[in-house]
């Protein structure tokens, strides 16, 4: 017996097969067909799902920001201390271990210069992050533990500084470059916050 997969469920298979094709092809190169191949269908199938290939490119990243969206939410449901709530925020921001989010990132970015879809899709993204930073930044003055008169500036310094460290690692730092940008942040949090100890997040990167 034949067992014929639902609309939805095989839309999220093309469009889990689509991300994994950008990640080792790049954007640019991906096409519906290299997808059909990688899930052994026709192409036909892949266009019976998606207008176009903008719309299946556009809506594998709206189905991978909204996966992104939904860890960064359990990372801030967990309980603990603002400073334990923050290390927590900034490790699942920091690329480590596995890069495969910022290299998907880091061809997003490239075709937003040109593609109001995707512009969008990640202007939400980074929208979304950066208030999440915030709002524990608040927690943490409320508690007296962080000390900064602009929570929103050190929210967008602080995120805004992982992303230049994130697009490094991806184009090939080594791991010792990158544990001396995971220094800078550090400082840079310690900073931000008048934080006293530091917040530890070099050890973030082999976990």
């Amino acid at each position: 017996m034949i067992v014929r997969k639902s609309a939805s469920s095989r839309r999220n298979e093309i469009l889990r097969a689509t991300l994994d094709q950008i990640q080792e092809r790049g954007m640019n190169a991906t096409r519906a067909a290299d997808v059909a191949e990688a899930l052994g269908i026709s192409e036909s199938v892949v266009f019976y799902h998606f207008r176009s290939r903008e719309d299946l490119m556009a809506e594998a990243y709206g189905l991978y920001t909204r996966t992104s969206s939904d860890l960064l939410e359990e990372a801030m449901a967990a309980p603990g201390s603002p400073s334990e709530r923050l290390q927590r925020v900034l490790t699942a921001y920091i690329p480590h271990g596995n890069i495969r989010d910022w290299t998907l990132w880091l061809e997003a970015w490239t075709a937003a210069r040109i593609d109001p879809r995707m512009a969008d899709i990640l202007r939400k993204q980074d929208k979304f992050w950066r208030s999440s930073v915030e709002k524990v930044i608040l927690e943490g003055i409320e508690a007296r533990v962080f000390v900064t008169d602009n929570p929103a500036a050190a929210a967008w310094r602080i995120t805004s500084m992982i992303d230049g460290f994130g697009v490094q690692l991806v184009v090939g730092f080594n791991t010792r470059e990158a544990t001396t940008l995971l220094t800078w942040l550090e400082h840079e949090v310690t900073r931000e916050l008048q934080l006293d100890p530091p917040l530890p997040l070099r050890g973030q990167l082999q976990n």
